[in-house]
């Protein structure tokens, strides 16, 4: 499946931007870089993605930015977001859904999040978290156990 997943990277830092993209490509992915949001977003605009890679601390426009611009276009586009910060810091979607950053799943958002220094295999592991075949549940729903709990906790 690999092979058929366009990535787009998105962050300032060039040397970064480049092993990234080496290594996905080594991975069967077909990839695209941007040296930053603004960037990132007319590439958008011209292109989709099965995931994006997002630097979350750039100048300019952040990555929570143009999460939520991206948010705005296609709400439910894959992305992994990159961080320096803790896990206990939070930002807000452009629903203003409050999403706890750290390396975990954000929610029924389709966002993961990484914290910086990352070893490379870890960011292979949660795109294939992200891109994992959905398991059939007891009474026919599908999904992440996350989004299974919402939907229990909204028929209850």
């Amino acid at each position: 499946m690999k092979d058929r997943l366009k990535v787009l990277l998105v962050d300032e830092e060039a040397d970064l931007l480049k092993i990234l993209a080496i290594v996905l490509r080594q991975h069967g992915f077909t990839v695209k870089t941007a040296a930053g949001a603004s960037e990132a977003l007319k590439i958008y605009s011209r292109e989709s993605f099965d995931l994006l890679v997002i630097e979350l601390n750039m100048s300019g426009m952040s990555g929570i930015r143009l999460i939520n611009r991206i948010r705005a276009i296609n709400p439910v586009q894959k992305i992994v977001a990159i961080s320096v910060h803790p896990r206990g810091c939070r930002f807000w979607d452009s629903r203003q859904i409050s999403i706890p950053l750290g390396d975990e799943t954000m929610g029924a958002l389709d966002i993961k999040c990484l914290d910086k220094p990352f070893k490379l295999n870890r960011l292979l592991e949660l795109i294939d978290e992200l891109f994992a075949p959905e398991v059939a549940c007891e009474g026919g729903f599908t999904g992440d156990s996350s989004r299974w709990r919402k939907i229990r906790s909204l028929l209850e």
